[in-house]
């Protein structure tokens, strides 16, 4: 039992040792892990503080220093040694955080917390933001203080903290509009840009919808914008308008974006919106001066490319209509080059409204910008009557551009709007860009202009110049010529290109002609020398050429530009002239035909190289053509030729002078000994002669004679040569002829003087010059006989004559020369002139005025004595006093007697009437009251008595009528004699209705007479004509007018009884009678007042007549008439 217990107790105690090795191996194991969970867990917190940034610390309050953790060091950037103690840590801090720290620190010993940040600087440089923090428990009773804390680095968070105030300061400082709105679109957030921009201010849109801030159709599209925001789309750089309250439209840059909670849900949306109207207009007015440097860069035409400009400007700035305005200096005034109007505009009305033309007015808007050079932006207030409202459309607004070549106005844009525009300076100043752009352009184009037309001028000029320009290369080949070589060398300018310009045109070595161009243009450039060139016919051309040698960059010759004058011309006419000037020479020297012609046969063999000349004349009668002067060098073979061809010969077909006659051109052979008789053959083989040339000498039309030359050339003279010689012979031909009518004038001269000196009077010619100056240049011999003064001593003092003339008379006859000058009418005057001797004369001069070419007057006439006349005249006029002196005597004896006649007119119309009416009277009283008593007898003779009286009465009438027909005054006018004829057959026909008369008057019978006379001369030819045809059953009347002898004949005819014409003698005497009163009555005055009247009137009156057959009675009247 013992053992048991034992035993037991010693398997207990085994047991208890093993279980408490077990549990110490488990207890030891638990450790293990549990150090090296502790391990773990201290790596894994370092870690954590590593990543986390946070460092851990500690105080020993026994020994006052602090612990540093490694993390906590490095957050402090230094050893941990380095800052043991407070006073070590706050040398890291910065000065500005260092009283904080300490405020903190004692808080912590006094309060037992630490929270407080600061920062450090590295040695770096660096700044940090450190967050230090500690908690110190209460210390237990007799132990030491102790306090732990942490240190993290904060500086990320200070500055995202920074990042965000920095960021809602720049929110609210921005000029962006910044806002949040909901998914319904409630805005949440709104910062002062927006409300700068929108005009609204946050209380006023916070809690509010979008949609109430904007116009419906905008709200629409906002409200879609924030839905699409709203749902995760992120919205950037939209683009649009937006309309401001509806006063103004803004352009916008919207972005919206999503916002989401921590969970990423979308829970609002941000939009950020720019005013970008600026940068819209900046854009439009760049693309405005885009589009006008792409208008100006194609350089189209000023006059297509101005209208063009204008479109773009009224398209690109929503105008209306633009105009182009020049300045017109002359009308002192701007004139409208061009108008651009929109379609929908009427362009005829706002063109009429502008006007065409726009006067200077200081005041005016285009005068003040062209002035100033400066645009003006004009409000609908300085507006101008001619921007009137017109074809429903007002302007409002005007923009005056200038258009500027620096600072000088060359033309004015004036835009017109129909819709206001608010004033733009910026929109001024790209525009003033723009004139600018235009002016350069304006300018640009002149100067393209004037330099394509100095371009083409220059072409032109090359092309058309008279001289030749090529360039040669050193080798000679021709690289470029002008199309005068065709003129000057006959090669046209594609056959001289590629080939050896001196091979082709010159006959010296292209060696020789390269060295003379070197040498020539040596100098300095451009050299002068002459060159001979043959043509493609090959004639020698002179050239005068000035040449310049090209080099290039080595000084290696390139080529020559050669530019060469055809002065051959110059030289044949330096040759041409100096010939005729030799001969004019010889004309004028020379007195007679035969030096001058000789001298000039000479000097032209001698200039232009002929061996002799010859002056051969054709006589028409004989065919005979003959040599009368010649001339030739001094050699026996030429004076043989000269000899044979002095000689007479017949014109034979086709030689040389026959050829000149015909042609009456010069004549040229090169081949002469072929083509003349063989004696002529053999004189000009003997001479060596091989060609001659024949020129024409002629007067006008009329062919003299030929200047023949020969020589020993076998060259054709120039055709300027030819041409001088045809113009020599017509000099030739003008001296010979100048000679001729010398001579004939000298013999006309003296047959003048023959029968001037005969002719009885003075035969003068006077000439009146331009200069005022005057004198006699002829004046005939018998001067000295009229005059007694010599012909000699009147041409040479013109005034002596005017001092014969009596003084009184002396104006008169220079008045009369006036007017003969000035209305070029013959000269005629009569004057006394006092000869020498003391004689009076009276002379007569007679001439008509010829006026020269150099403005003188002439007069050539004749001055003859007329004192014989004169003094006849004198004696007529003597008796022509007497004459009048009894023509007066009578003319008052005549109007004695008219006085006596009409005094015994007035006796025989009252005095003898009184016994007449008493005869018939008492004898009407006896027939009435005493018949019955009367026998037949009785009763008869008193009816005679009566009858009697009464024709008593009837010739007294027609007495005083035909006294008054003589004494009336005449008055003549326009008279119709038909209507008076018919007026009197109508009166006959009312005293006589039972007659049948047929009376033919002519109608329209018209004469310039006395009305009344005229009347009284029908009244009594148509009278007799009714009653000399009573006896006629049926009688005719005409009255009517022919012509005779150019000039009217009035007549009356009848077909009554006539008269004898063998008593016509006595018909127009008063009281004859060719019929009884038995037969017609009448008293014989009729006929007689009628021939008065037509006496009057200048006419004459006349009658033919057949017994029993009628009468007519004829009349002429002065003064014309006829029908009308």
């Amino acid at each position: 039992r013992q053992a048991a217990i034992e035993g037991t107790a010693a398997l207990l105690i085994s047991a208890l040792a093993l279980t408490l090795a077990v549990l110490f191996d488990r207890h030891l194991r638990r450790r293990e892990e549990s150090v090296a969970q502790l391990h773990e867990n201290q790596a894994e917190l370092t870690e954590v503080h590593r990543i986390a940034r946070l460092g851990s610390w500690r105080i020993e309050a026994r020994t006052g220093t602090i612990d540093w953790g490694a993390q906590a060091a490095s957050l402090l950037g230094v050893p941990t040694a380095l800052v043991p103690t407070l006073e070590r840590l706050l040398e890291k801090v910065l000065e500005e955080d260092r009283p904080r720290v300490q405020r903190a620190w004692a808080a912590l010993m006094a309060q037992g917390h630490l929270d407080v940040e600061f920062r450090t600087l590295r040695e770096s440089g660096e700044v940090r933001w450190l967050r230090a923090r500690a908690e110190a428990p209460a210390p237990a009773e007799h132990s030491p203080y102790r306090a732990r804390g942490t240190l993290s680095d904060v500086t990320d968070e200070r500055r995202a903290e920074q990042a965000v105030q920095h960021l809602a300061a720049v929110v609210e400082s921005t000029e962006d509009a910044i806002f949040s709105a909901s998914a319904d679109g409630h805005i949440l957030s709104w910062n002062r840009g927006a409300t700068r921009m929108f005009g609204y201010r946050p209380e006023e849109t916070i809690g509010h919808r979008l949609s109430e801030l904007l116009p419906p159709n905008e709200a629409q599209q906002a409200t879609r914008l924030i839905a699409r925001a709203a749902s995760g789309e992120a919205i950037e750089g939209l683009e649009t308008e937006l309309s401001i309250k509806g006063e103004r439209t803004i352009h916008i840059a919207v972005t919206l974006s999503p916002l989401r909670d921590a969970s990423g849900r979308v829970t609002a949306a941000s939009a950020v919106a720019r005013d970008i109207t600026s940068r819209r207009e900046a854009e439009r007015r760049r693309l405005v001066e885009h589009r006008v440097a792409q208008l100006l860069a194609e350089s189209a035409p000023l006059g297509n490319t101005m209208p063009r400009i204008l479109e773009t400007l009224c398209q690109s700035l929503a105008l209306d209509c633009a105009a182009q305005w020049d300045f017109d200096a002359e009308a002192n005034g701007f004139q409208r080059a061009c108008l651009w109007c929109r379609p929908d505009r009427d362009a005829d009305a706002i063109s009429g409204s502008l006007g065409a033309k726009v006067a200077w007015d200081d005041a005016n808007l285009l005068a003040q910008v062209w002035r100033t050079a400066t645009p003006k932006w004009v409000g609908a207030a300085e507006l101008e009557p001619r921007h009137a409202p017109v074809a429903g459309v007002a302007f409002v607004n005007s923009l005056l551009i200038p258009v500027t070549l620096g600072s000088r106005v060359v033309s004015i844009v004036e835009l017109l709007t129909a819709k206001a525009q608010p004033y733009d300076p910026e929109l001024l100043s790209s525009l003033r860009a723009i004139g600018s752009q235009i002016g350069q352009y304006m300018e640009r184009r002149r100067a393209e202009d004037d330099l394509r037309a100095e371009k083409e001028y220059i072409g032109h000029v090359l092309a058309s110049a008279p001289t030749l320009i090529a360039s040669i290369a050193a080798d000679g080949t021709t690289r470029s010529v002008n199309p005068s070589v065709l003129e000057i060398t006959g090669f046209t300018p594609e056959e001289l290109q590629g080939r050896n310009f001196w091979k082709a045109l010159c006959d010296n070595d292209a060696k020789v002609q390269v060295e003379c161009l070197l040498q020539a243009s040596a100098q300095g450039g451009i050299g002068d020398y002459h060159l001979s060139i043959r043509t493609r016919r090959g004639e020698l051309r002179d050239l005068a050429v000035s040449a310049a040698a090209r080099r290039g960059a080595g000084g290696t010759l390139v080529e020559f530009i050669l530019v060469g004058t055809d002065v051959t011309l110059r030289r044949l006419d330096e040759a041409r002239r100096a010939t005729e000037y030799a001969v004019a020479r010889a004309l004028t020297d020379e007195q007679s035909e035969k030096e001058a012609i000789e001298r000039i046969l000479r000097t032209i063999c001698s200039m232009l190289g002929w061996e002799c000349g010859v002056y051969r004349v054709f006589d028409a009668a004989s065919r005979l053509v003959s040599c009368p002067y010649s001339w030739t060098k001094p050699t026996p073979t030429l004076h043989a030729l000269v000899e044979t061809l002095s000689a007479p010969r017949q014109l034979r077909a086709s030689t040389m002078y026959w050829r000149t006659v015909e042609s009456r051109y010069p004549q040229w052979d090169n081949d002469l000994p072929a083509r003349v008789s063989s004696e002529l053959r053999l004189r000009l083989i003997e001479a060596d002669i091989c060609s001659a040339i024949s020129i024409p000498v002629q007067a006008g039309e009329r062919f003299l004679g030929a200047l023949q030359f020969f020589g020993r050339s076998h060259q054709r003279p120039e055709n300027v040569l030819i041409e001088a010689m045809q113009a020599i012979g017509h000099q030739v031909g003008q001296f010979i002829e100048r000679k001729r009518v010398e001579a004939q004038r000298q013999q006309a001269d003296e047959r003048l003087r023959s029968i001037a000196a005969n002719i009885p009077g003075i035969v003068f010619e006077y000439r009146l010059r331009p200069d005022r100056t005057a004198a006699f240049e002829f004046v005939s011999e018998r001067a000295l006989d009229m005059l007694e003064e010599t012909p000699e001593t009147l041409i040479r003092d013109p005034r002596s004559m005017f001092r014969l003339v009596d003084p009184a008379y002396r104006r008169q006859l220079l008045r009369s020369m006036r007017i003969s000058r000035h209305s070029r009418s013959l000269w005629i005057a009569e004057m006394p002139i006092r000869t020498r001797s003391g004689r009076i004369r009276w002379v007569r001069g007679q001439s008509m005025p010829k006026y020269l070419d150099d403005g003188s007057v002439v007069w050539d006439g004749v001055i003859v004595d007329v004192t014989a006349q004169k003094q006849a005249e004198q004696a007529i006029q003597q008796m022509n006093e007497q004459l009048e002196r009894r023509v007066a005597e009578r003319t008052a004896q005549l109007s004695a007697a008219n006085r006596e006649l009409e005094s015994f007119a007035y006796s025989v119309s009252h005095d003898l009437r009184a016994p007449l009416r008493s005869i018939d009277g008492f004898s009407r009283i006896l027939v009435e009251e005493y018949a019955g008593g009367l026998q037949a007898t009785a009763r008869d003779y008193l009816q005679r008595v009566r009858n009697a009286s009464q024709r008593m009465g009837q010739l007294i009438d027609d007495l005083l009528s035909l006294s008054r027909v003589t004494r009336s005054e005449l008055k003549r006018v326009r008279t119709d004699m038909s209507a008076i004829a018919e007026a009197i057959v109508h009166e006959f026909r009312t005293e006589s209705p039972e007659r049948s008369v047929d009376v033919s008057i002519h109608p329209g019978i018209q004469c310039l007479a006395d009305p009344s006379l005229m009347r009284i001369a029908l009244q009594n030819l148509l009278g007799n004509a009714w009653k000399f045809t009573s006896k006629q059953p049926s009688a005719s009347i005409e009255f009517g007018v022919l012509t005779q002898r150019n000039k009217m004949v009035y007549y009356v005819r009848d077909d009554g009884a006539g008269f004898d014409m063998g008593h016509a003698g006595k018909l127009f005497g008063a009281f004859q009678r060719l019929h009884s009163p038995r037969e017609f009555e009448g008293t014989g005055v009729g006929l007689a007042t009628v021939s008065r009247i037509i006496d009057r009137h200048g006419g004459t009156v006349w009658a033919e007549s057949t017994l029993g057959q009628g009468a007519t009675f004829y009349f002429t009247l002065a003064g014309g008439g006829g029908r009308s």
